[in-house]
């Protein structure tokens, strides 16, 4: 883009080197708008503008972006620690802006990683769905558990999961074929015992049980619902 005198303006984030970032969610065409600003954001050295950050999104994601999502999602980013911002009057070019006219750049201060920081409008950590997030990183690990030591396993000081969330997040994804039952229960005192299927490993990210007894797997996302009926005999 050249300014009104015929000079080449660089704007920011453009004609600069960008940081290797994994993209593997971009490939399989699952990412959110939030999850397509990280990793960009992420991708930029120096600081970067908001449009910046738009045009990168639509290359990731290879469909359009709204603007105003892509806004409240870095001031979001930007409250809660992760970015630092300024404003300038002049362009990058040195043409100054008319008016009151002033032009925002943002830049990364703090990297988490490639998983998205999931923000309030103020901030904070979203809490919700930490639970499953805990619950299927234990069970990975664990590989095969009842619902008992799967909570107890997932339960840390900054996640609370009990007996009925694990039993009720290990029955939907053994209906959804995500879990062999590898013992039933014996009795009001016994709980049945599962398996986490090595090709329903599907990645890092927490399949979501739904409340219309769906689970999404945000890994690959599809959405899956029960192939099977789960009776009380099963829990």
């Amino acid at each position: 883009m050249s300014d009104q005198n015929g000079n080449h303006e660089v704007r920011p984030g453009r004609q600069r080197g960008r940081k290797p970032v994994s993209l593997t969610h971009a490939t399989q065409g699952v990412l959110s708008t939030q999850d397509a600003v990280w990793q960009v954001v992420r991708g930029f050295e120096g600081e970067f503008a908001h449009r910046d950050v738009c045009r990168a999104a639509q290359a990731v994601m290879r469909t359009g972006v709204n603007d105003d999502t892509v806004r409240s999602y870095l001031r979001r980013l930007e409250k809660g620690g992760y970015l630092d911002s300024r404003d300038q009057k002049t362009s990058v070019s040195g043409r100054r802006l008319k008016g009151a006219a002033t032009q925002r750049l943002y830049r990364l201060i703090k990297d988490t990683g490639i998983d998205t920081p999931r923000l309030t409008r103020d901030g904070q950590p979203v809490t919700q769905g930490q639970g499953q997030e805990a619950m299927w990183q234990t069970l990975r690990i664990l590989g095969e558990c009842t619902a008992r030591e799967l909570a107890q396993t997932a339960n840390t000081g900054r996640v609370a999961v009990s007996v009925p969330d694990a039993r009720h997040y290990l029955k939907n994804l053994y209906a959804c074929g995500y879990l062999v039952m590898t013992e039933r229960n014996n009795g009001s005192h016994s709980l049945a015992r599962y398996r986490l299927l090595p090709s329903r490993n599907t990645g890092p990210k927490a399949p979501q049980v739904r409340r219309i007894k769906a689970v999404f797997d945000a890994n690959t996302g599809e959405t899956h619902v029960p192939r099977r009926h789960v009776t009380g005999e099963d829990e």
